[in-house]
């Protein structure tokens, strides 16, 4: 797996799980907002809170997650390849 361009950690509340049609669990998240996002120029501004989609890492018990709770993730962004 090639390293991402840029890291962030994020908080935020869970609103859904669910698997995919080929099974890879997903998680919704309202995340915190992101103080400084880089984009693919490198440009960096504020992303404000929102919900976003973000597939789960194998290693993570999906059912041990409910909506409402609290969790932190590790978000990171490939512009110019990918995992």
């Amino acid at each position: 797996r090639l390293p991402a361009e840029y890291t962030y950690k994020l908080r935020g509340i869970v609103v859904t799980v669910s698997a995919d049609q080929q099974g890879k669990k997903e998680l919704k998240m309202r995340h915190e907002a992101i103080p400084q996002f880089f984009d693919a120029e490198g440009k960096g501004e504020p992303m404000h809170a929102m919900t976003m989609s973000f597939p789960l890492d194998p290693g993570i018990d999906a059912d041990s997650l409910q909506k409402g709770d609290e969790v932190e993730a590790t978000y990171e962004v490939r512009w110019k390849s990918s995992p």
